[in-house]
């Protein structure tokens, strides 16, 4: 009888019954633990995605502001190339005007030089290359003859057309500084 009240009052505490052979309360069926390890493989493939692409967005911003750098400092320098180069025309330019509007080149420039004549204006050549720190400086006649020049000038005879086109351009350059000083 004792038996009997036990059975029907239900399987005692700890004890295992043959009904629950898929797993107990400490240990989880097969298919659980299978499920479990599926989830536990997708999170991890999950978290090994996620760095991938944290990664792969870091590094296409990085290079796209190295880049960027890069082309702002390219852009700087060659501004400051550009800028260097004009400011070196300038100064050519203006020791250039300096040196044809002294009188005595003007006046020598303009006529048949004797050699004494041709020696002074060459020895003020070579001075003025001195000073402005010119390469060479050499005076043409409207015909393209050399008129002097300084031991590392041009010796051959320019052609005309040549002189002529330097002469236009330098009608040209007064003509557009007068009217911007006229406005």
């Amino acid at each position: 009888m004792q038996r009997e009240a036990r059975a029907l009052s239900g399987p005692r505490l700890g004890a295992a019954s043959p009904a629950d052979a898929a797993g107990t309360v400490l240990t989880r069926p097969p298919d659980a633990q299978r499920e479990s390890r599926r989830i536990a493989g997708g999170l991890f493939g999950l978290g090994v995605l996620a760095v991938l692409l944290l990664n792969a967005g870091i590094y296409h911003s990085a290079r796209n502001l190295l880049v960027n750098q890069r082309w702002e400092e390219l852009v700087g320098e060659t501004n400051g190339k550009r800028q260097a180069v004009r400011v070196r025309v300038h100064e050519l330019e203006a020791h250039a005007r300096f040196l044809t509007g002294q009188g005595y080149v003007v006046e020598l420039a303009g006529k048949e030089l004797d050699p004494g004549a041709r020696r002074r204006l060459t020895r003020e050549l070579e001075n003025a290359v001195r000073a402005f720190g010119f390469h060479s400086i050499a005076a043409f006649s409207p015909e393209g003859r050399l008129l002097a020049g300084t031991a590392l000038a041009q010796r051959d005879a320019y052609s005309t057309d040549a002189v002529h086109e330097a002469m236009r351009m330098q009608r040209d350059v007064e003509h557009v500084a007068q009217i911007v000083l006229a406005a």
